[in-house]
């Protein structure tokens, strides 16, 4: 994202990074055009088929790398097998041009009756998946109450409690929020030099469990 999060090991992170800004939607689209899997759950991809998708949108080394561990993290029953839609939400913050870039990104992905509506567990789920990728790089993740204040500010804006709602409307709405922006401030989050992360540290963020996501 953009340099105002230079201060966020996301941000130096997705500077090394060279793939196009839009490759969750081009990682998904692929996937719904060619390896829906009827033998497997809604969603679910297996690892020979996630990596087939990568070497055909030709990836830099660095950033098939990064997209299969984040595949590898997302397998919490380590069986080779992801969820494909979270897989590709998780990448949205590490390649994402700006905030409202990365929400509609997600939106997208989220949007499978193409109707431009989305229901508030997803959105839920969308933060979540977006907090655990702060995380697994080491930045200070959203708590889980903190994310249903801001899910439900968003839905008192619209005059809702619960239900779906039209998403276009309120891609600023959520760029702009007061959580979003204290969430991905230096005050917050602190300097970069001062999260450099210990092996014990990593070795914790790869036993997190995604099941409840």
């Amino acid at each position: 994202m953009g340099q105002e999060y230079s201060h966020m090991n996301l941000w130096a992170l997705s500077s090394i990074l060279r793939c196009e800004s839009d490759l969750p939607l081009q990682i998904y689209k692929i996937y719904e055009e060619k390896y829906v899997n009827q033998f497997l759950a809604p969603f679910e991809i297996n690892e020979d088929d996630f990596v087939e998708i990568l070497d055909s949108l030709q990836l830099y080394y660095a950033d098939k790398d990064i997209c299969e561990d984040i595949f590898h993290l997302l397998d919490v029953r380590s069986r080779a097998i992801s969820n494909i839609r979270d897989v590709c939400l998780s990448l949205t913050p590490l390649v994402a041009k700006s905030i409202p870039h990365m929400y509609s990104m997600c939106f997208e992905i989220l949007d499978r009756k193409k109707d431009m509506m989305v229901g508030k567990d997803q959105v839920v789920l969308m933060l979540k998946l977006l907090s655990a990728t702060c995380a697994n790089v080491g930045d200070k993740p959203l708590a889980p109450e903190v994310i249903d204040d801001y899910v439900n500010s968003l839905y008192t804006s619209a005059g809702l409690i619960d239900g779906n709602i039209y998403y276009p409307d309120y891609i600023e709405t959520l760029s702009i929020h007061p959580i979003i922006q204290l969430f991905l401030s230096p005050q917050f989050q602190g300097i970069l030099t001062s999260k450099l992360m210990t092996d014990e540290q990593i070795d914790q963020l790869h036993k997190l469990d995604f099941e409840g996501t």
